[in-house]
C-alpha cells in the first residue's frame, strides 16, 4: 500500500510533466512495483501523454499487459490519439502541416 501512496503523491509533488510520468512508470515497473507503475502510467495518459502505439507494440509493461487496469489505460490512450487525429484533420492539419502519420 505504501507504493500506491508514493505513486499518487509523486506526480503532484512539483513535477508536472506527463511524459516524465510515463518514463517514471517505466522505472517503477522495472523495479517490480507493478501497481504503482500502473498508477503513474494512468496519470500520464490521463494528463495527455497518449503513447498508444508504444503501449500496444512495446514490451515495456509485459508483466501487466493482460490486466484489466493496463487494458483500460491502453484504451484511454487510444481514445486520446483518435480524438487528436480527428481534431487535427478537422482543423485542416493535413493542408497546413502535411499528412499525419
Amino acid at each position: 500500500m505504501k507504493q500506491r501512496a508514493f505513486s499518487r503523491r509523486t506526480p503532484h509533488g512539483g513535477f508536472a510533466d506527463p511524459e516524465g510520468w510515463f518514463l517514471a512508470s517505466l522505472f517503477i515497473a522495472r523495479a517490480g512495483a507493478d501497481a504503482p507503475a500502473l498508477d503513474v502510467l494512468g496519470q500520464s495518459v490521463d494528463a495527455g501523454y497518449a503513447c498508444h502505439r508504444t503501449l500496444v507494440e512495446g514490451d515495456l509493461f509485459a508483466r501487466v499487459r493482460g490486466t484489466a487496469e493496463y487494458k483500460a489505460i491502453v484504451e484511454r490512450a487510444h481514445q486520446r490519439v483518435t480524438r487528436g487525429r480527428t481534431l487535427y484533420e478537422r482543423a485542416g492539419g493535413p493542408a497546413v502541416l502535411g499528412p499525419a502519420g
